[in-house]
């Protein structure tokens, strides 16, 4: 599962446009009742504003079931050097990271200025395994430790 980045996150869609040059399936966080719901985009067309104005899946496209997500790129203002991120507040990753099977892969996109030594995190976060900037590679991180 990927993303479509919003403000000043790193773009991932370069990378989800060569999976799409391959046939390769890759789905998107839509937001529906206040949850991440997964749904398959085949094309950057499949994908239309949502209800905070970033591009999701249209209504309708195939949803897929979070224990069969193999890889989840997760969007942040910043991570940490453990892999804790700051969102924008919606709690919206914190409720739908735990829901993933346990072979999901999960890696948070920064930029080397946002990777911040340390970030306050509570008792709901979960880390991402990997933490990837321009220059760096960090993990892996255990996202199934007890919770700060």
């Amino acid at each position: 599962m990927a993303y479509a980045p919003a403000r000043n996150e790193v773009d991932p869609m370069p990378f989800v446009r060569s999976l799409w040059r391959r046939a390769l399936p890759v789905a998107f966080p839509a937001v529906e009742d206040r949850e991440i719901v997964p749904r398959l985009a085949a094309k950057e067309e499949d994908l239309v504003p949502g209800p905070f104005g970033i591009l999701q899946p249209r209504t309708g496209a195939a949803p897929v079931d979070p224990q069969e997500l193999s890889v989840v790129l997760v969007p942040a203002i910043a991570y940490d050097r453990r892999g804790y991120r700051l969102g924008y507040g919606g709690g919206y990753y914190d409720r739908f990271l735990p829901r993933l099977g346990r072979a999901a892969v999960t890696a948070g996109l920064v930029y080397d200025a946002l990777l911040l030594a340390e970030l306050p995190a509570e008792g709901h976060d979960r880390p991402v395994q990997w933490v990837l900037t321009e220059t760096r590679r960090l993990g892996p991180f255990s996202p199934w430790k007890e919770p700060v």
